[in-house]
């Protein structure tokens, strides 16, 4: 199983590499500027997404502690 915060730690690194990587693929005309732009936005939404996920986890958690124990 990988948690939410490992996956998290992945698509953030992805959203590294794109960052550093992309404007090469643009400037080789592998990929246009508008497809570098929506590739690295969907993958900060999937992070954000990933994020909310954990804190309504955590705070469900919370408020439910004894169905844990």
């Amino acid at each position: 199983m990988v948690t939410l915060t490992e996956q998290m730690k992945v698509v953030k690194s992805e959203i590294e590499r794109r960052k550093r990587e992309f404007p090469r693929y643009v400037e080789s005309g592998k990929i246009t500027q508008l497809e570098a732009n929506y590739n690295i936005e969907a993958m900060e939404y999937v992070y954000n997404s990933l994020h909310a996920l954990l804190e309504f986890e955590r705070s469900f958690i919370a408020k439910n502690e004894k169905l844990f124990h």
